[in-house]
């Protein structure tokens, strides 16, 4: 089969055996610097196999023991060295963008006894391309092709299942002019989990290099077999069962500011729930800053920023509840800055009073602590400022905010009075929808540790449609207040809700009098609803007790 022939044979006879762990491509095929696959994932193998050389140009034959296979201990993984320019053969394949030079290996699987999970790599300085066919040569059958692993990269990556089949695995690029130097990957995880050794990189001063000069850098690792070193479950906010992770080592000490890192779990091979948290690197573990799991049961991906000083930080990585995982991981440096101006009252940014929409960007994580209220309870958390003056508008102003971060509204967004050119007290957590006072107001977003990244902030006003002015509470304006659970006036915000519904402020001034806390911001009352009844507030012949029941 070798002989004048272009393509090679890698044959596996799955379930178990792993031979020598890097085979050059031909004898004159130049070795590339280890890639960021071969840094992470499991290097344990079976005892090893022959490695064949037969006659033609650069052929090499790798043969696993078929006799390994009945028992399937170990994650096997072959690591291979071409280049596509040497000799070059044009078999392009539009439908995967595969028009440059090829190497083509043969992947036989027939020893298999059940469909085989493989991953494959291909690692190189030109835009490359993987697929994997079946049946001749001549007219094949794509089983799967992938022309980029993570936009922006010139690696691909292909998790596939494939039947115990013979197929073509080709190391392709991806316009004519897309070839030279690779580094395919092949490598198949254990059925049953385990494995010889732990992963190179299951220990903080085996972290494995992380080049961020170099642009986005794309990792495949595993998490089985490795130990529990790090300690993060205060700042991950769970306390669930630990399970083991693996590191990725972060040297920042050359730069001269802070720097904004983005990592995320939602490369191939990706579905696995994983936790991503930042760990000091003091020679050893030291403390964890920055933790980050997966947001919500849909969401199998975790994604982190961190706001990092000069330093040496480790990246670690974990399954979700102790869970071994196979995992892909893209860590970049991400271009927007960090330095931000607006994260204290005084220098809040400006939100025109301008009728109509207005969205911003804005960056939590980036800022100092400077603020605690109500909203939340958990501190230290980053926060950034707006102020919005609406003291311009005759009458009550239809203001609408909403936040939205990586899919769903921002936790811990706050609505402040103004207390003489700087921030008074809370008077709203959250979203709103609300009917404001012709004031000054100040928005800020107090975020905790988890709650990274940037955050779209929308604000729209308006004027049409104010509701009328009453001098008490009615039916209708029950009716409003009712759809933010303030019909009967109970909870220490609704003083908010009545005015926004059309209530005239003075009506509320008995109350105000009788508990400040029904009206000073986000009290502690729960007498407020009691004393709106005994100062009247409620219109003679309106039954609350009533209208307002379920």
């Amino acid at each position: 089969m070798c002989a004048g022939e272009r393509w090679f044979a890698l044959l596996l006879s799955l379930a178990l055996g792993c031979g020598e762990d890097s085979v050059p491509v031909g004898s004159t095929a130049p070795s590339m610097s280890p890639s960021a696959l071969d840094g992470a994932a499991l290097s344990a193998r079976a005892p090893d196999a022959g490695v064949l050389v037969c006659p033609g140009q650069g052929c090499s034959v790798l043969a696993m023991d078929p006799e390994l296979s009945a028992t399937d201990l170990f994650r096997q993984r072959v690591v291979l060295h071409g280049d596509s320019s040497v000799d070059p053969r044009l078999r392009g394949d539009t439908h995967c963008a595969s028009l440059g030079p090829d190497v083509a290996y043969d992947l036989d699987l027939r020893a298999a006894r059940a469909p085989v999970q493989v991953y494959l790599g291909l690692h190189a300085s030109f835009d490359s391309s993987l697929r994997i066919e079946r049946g001749p040569e001549e007219d094949p059958f794509v089983v799967a092709c992938n022309e980029d692993h993570v936009p922006g990269l010139d690696d691909a990556f292909l998790s596939v299942t494939l039947p115990p089949e013979r197929y073509r695995v080709i190391a392709d690029g991806e316009q004519p002019g897309d070839g030279g130097p690779f580094e395919l990957t092949v490598e198949v995880p254990s059925r049953n989990g385990l494995c010889r050794e732990a992963p190179p990189n299951d220990r903080c001063e085996q972290a494995t290099p992380v080049d961020l000069s170099a642009g986005p850098q794309v990792f495949v690792g595993t998490t089985a077999c490795s130990s529990d070193q790090a300690d993060p479950p205060w700042e991950c906010g769970e306390f669930t069962r630990r399970g083991g992770e693996v590191f990725y080592a972060l040297d920042l000490t050359d730069r001269s500011t802070p720097v904004l890192l983005h990592a995320s779990t939602d490369v191939e091979p990706k579905g696995a729930n994983t936790t991503l948290f930042i760990v000091r690197d003091a020679g050893v573990c030291a403390e964890t800053l920055f933790c980050n799991r997966d947001a919500s049961a849909e969401l199998v991906s975790s994604e982190l920023w961190a706001r990092l000083e000069p330093g040496r930080y480790l990246l670690a990585v974990e399954g979700y509840y102790g869970d071994s995982v196979d995992f892909g991981l893209q860590v970049a440096l991400d271009p927007e800055s960090c330095d931000v101006s607006n994260d204290t009252c005084a220098t809040a940014q400006e939100i025109a009073p301008n009728l109509g929409h207005q969205s911003f960007t804005t960056w939590p994580m980036c800022g100092d602590d400077t603020l605690y209220t109500s909203c939340s309870a958990l501190t230290p958390s980053p926060d950034i400022f707006y102020r919005l003056d609406l003291s311009q508008f005759p009458g009550l102003v239809h203001v609408r905010v909403a936040t939205e971060r990586a899919g769903t509204s921002f936790e811990n967004l706050v609505l402040m009075a103004d207390a003489g050119e700087t921030c008074g007290s809370a008077i709203w957590c959250g979203d709103f929808d609300l009917w404001l006072e012709p004031k000054k107001y100040y928005l800020a977003l107090d975020g905790f540790r988890d709650q990274q990244g940037p955050v779209q902030l929308s604000v729209d006003i308006d004027t049409a449609g104010a509701p009328p002015a009453k001098p008490c509470i009615d039916e209708s304006l029950a009716q409003c207040a009712r759809k933010q659970n303030c019909c009967l006036g109970d909870s220490s915000e609704c003083w908010l809700v009545y005015l926004s519904c059309g209530l005239a402020p003075e009506a509320l001034d008995c109350l105000c009098t009788a508990d400040p806390a029904c009206c000073d911001g986000l009290g502690n009352s729960f007498e407020c609803g009691r004393l709106l009844q005994g100062c009247g507030t409620f219109c003679p012949g309106f039954d609350p007790g009533l209208s307002c029941s379920e």
